[in-house]
């Protein structure tokens, strides 16, 4: 069961004996298999669909920023941070569409609007407390905000049930 964990904490045990020969390494010799890794990354770009602006801007955003902010971090964190957002400008201005033909998709949109909003802000706020303090904490914290969640979904959960006990056909005795 722990097994992984106790492989792992040996081999980065054993890592820390060939820290100081990889010390000795100059940073300037990593230029070469950078150079080989954006060759490599550059070669998927004609995979993606520049007609769809969905698409093609977070992907050009996260590009352009890797190599002019020095930070492949800030590049791929600003992607999908504008990935989430513009999913969800699409996806609520779409239900704002289905709004205006069906009352009943008010409590959709809503919905969609805070699950777009925490898929582009949501990896983006862990990533940044991650940076700050860990992995632990972060985790830690998602773990609160969902057990705060909890009493709400319980309690919307007893209001339906009674609402979805009239709608339920009844039971034929044969």
């Amino acid at each position: 069961m722990y097994s992984a964990s106790v492989v792992t904490g040996v081999l980065f045990l054993l890592s820390t004996i060939f820290a100081p020969l990889v010390a000795i390494i100059p940073n300037e010799a990593a230029v070469p298999a950078l150079i080989i890794v954006g060759f490599l990354m550059m070669q998927q770009v004609k995979n993606i669909s520049w007609d769809d602006v969905d698409i093609a801007l977070p992907a050009f955003l996260t590009i352009v920023l890797m190599p002019f902010t020095y930070s492949i971090t800030v590049g791929i964190g600003a992607g999908m941070v504008l990935f989430g957002a513009g999913f969800g400008v699409i996806e609520n201005a779409t239900f704002a569409l289905l709004i205006e033909q069906l009352s009943e998709a008010k409590a959709s949109a809503l919905w969609n609007l805070a699950y777009d909003a925490g898929y582009g802000a949501g990896p983006a706020v862990f990533g940044l407390i991650c940076a700050s303090t860990g992995y632990p904490a972060a985790f830690a914290l998602t773990g609160v905000l969902i057990l705060a969640t909890l009493p709400a979904a319980l309690r919307e959960r007893k209001a339906a049930v009674p609402a979805l006990a009239g709608q339920l056909p009844r039971r034929l005795d044969v």
